[in-house]
């Protein structure tokens, strides 16, 4: 069913509104003719909660799992990395709805895009620093190292120090390792100021000639340089699937509510196996794709009002920010005390480490977003102008 542009969903952001993978998204519920009044009435769309909820605790399983495995050793599945590429399409996808029919300056956006990601990956980060100074050897994948701190409080790649993969790209991890993923997240945001000046049905085409442009260039450069081999990586295309998804949820939604149920059921299967299978070269069409063909069907499946309710995980998809931050310090610290308690013999057993780190880390990162992430925000909105 073909749909009139103007009657088409408009997104938006609540406050600072979403980083990466976190924020409320909204979208209007107005009618073709229901005039200006409608574009007000707004719904949550918790589709996107409920999945970016679920996907950070596919991300706290993968680590926690590999924690287990060294130490019990004893044989886990690890998987669980394809939420990581679930937030890059839902990056791409909420960044495109959340400027539809509500033009903004690449400076609002910028300064958006800092209130809500820096402050608090910034305090994580010099947490952390200080740790590996002042108890070198508490955190293993951390060395402290000026350069390093510098690098990746700046988002800019750079060879972790206390990284032993014999892999360049797998030792370009800042101070807080899964902020490689912020890196290729601010690169997206400053490739999405640049085109927001630009006529909107230019907009996408140049996003895509710049991510192209930069992704080849990078891949002539090659050798051993260390931001050459990091943003060769094709992991960024999956920006680009999620903006494509919400063009498509904007302005074309056929009647599929079953289709978009068998999408469901055929996308995790797919992800659960080239996770296990880590097709690394060309993760951005085993994991990428799944990953965009689960959040549309999972869009549409809501669209047809068959999304059930589940406010316990959009809340937590609300502090999917906090949760993917802090997580790896509370598995770290779950690891540590249990050894130190003597206990690892039977804790650290899959079985029940693993639903240990999942649950303290939830527990903890909702904490986090509660008494720490909104309030930090806030503050910066407003004294940036943005709240």
């Amino acid at each position: 069913m073909q749909t009139d542009p103007q009657a088409s969903v408009v997104w938006w952001w609540r406050g600072a509104g979403q980083a990466g993978a976190a924020g409320d998204v909204r979208a209007s519920a107005g009618a073709r003719d229901a005039g200006p009044s409608a574009a007000r009435r707004v719904r949550n769309y918790e589709s996107i909660q409920y999945l970016r909820g679920i996907s950070a605790v596919m991300v706290i399983f993968y680590h926690a799992a590999i924690q287990s495995a060294a130490i019990s050793g004893l044989y886990v599945p690890a998987s669980g990395k394809f939420g990581v590429d679930i937030f890059f399409v839902i990056s791409g996808f909420v960044m495109w709805t959340g400027v539809s029919g509500r033009p903004t300056s690449p400076v609002i956006f910028l300064k958006k895009r800092f209130c809500r990601i820096v402050p608090l990956y910034w305090g994580f980060t010099l947490i952390a620093a200080l740790i590996a100074l002042l108890m070198p050897g508490l955190l293993r994948s951390t060395i402290f190292s000026l350069p390093h701190l510098a690098a990746s409080l700046a988002f800019i790649p750079w060879i972790n120090p206390a990284a032993s993969s014999p892999e360049l790209i797998e030792r370009l991890t800042p101070v807080v390792t899964p902020g490689w993923t912020l890196n290729f997240e601010m690169l997206f945001y400053a490739m999405f100021a640049s085109i927001l000046m630009l006529p909107r049905y230019l907009m996408f085409l140049a996003l895509c000639l710049e991510m192209v442009l930069l992704h080849y260039c990078a891949v002539a450069l090659g050798g051993q340089a260390p931001l050459a081999q990091f943003y060769a990586q094709g992991v960024m295309f999956e920006f680009l699937f999620g903006v494509a998804v919400a063009i498509i949820n904007a302005h074309y939604r056929p009647p599929m509510r079953l289709i978009a149920v068998a999408l469901v059921l055929a996308a995790l299967p797919v992800l659960l196996w080239a996770d296990l299978v880590q097709p690394v070269e060309s993760r951005w069409l085993w994991l990428g794709i799944p990953a965009a063909v689960l959040v549309a069907a999972l869009v549409r499946m809501e669209n047809a009002g068959w999304m059930p309710r589940a406010d316990w995980l959009g809340r937590i998809g609300a502090g999917t920010y906090s949760i993917y931050l802090s997580h790896v310090f509370v598995i770290a610290a779950a690891r540590i005390v249990i050894q130190l308690s003597g206990a690892a013999g039977w804790m650290m057993q899959p079985l029940v480490f693993v639903p240990l780190a999942i649950v303290a880390s939830v527990g903890v990162g909702m904490c986090v977003h509660y008494r720490i992430e909104r309030p930090v925000t806030a503050w910066w909105s407003r004294a940036l102008g943005v709240a």
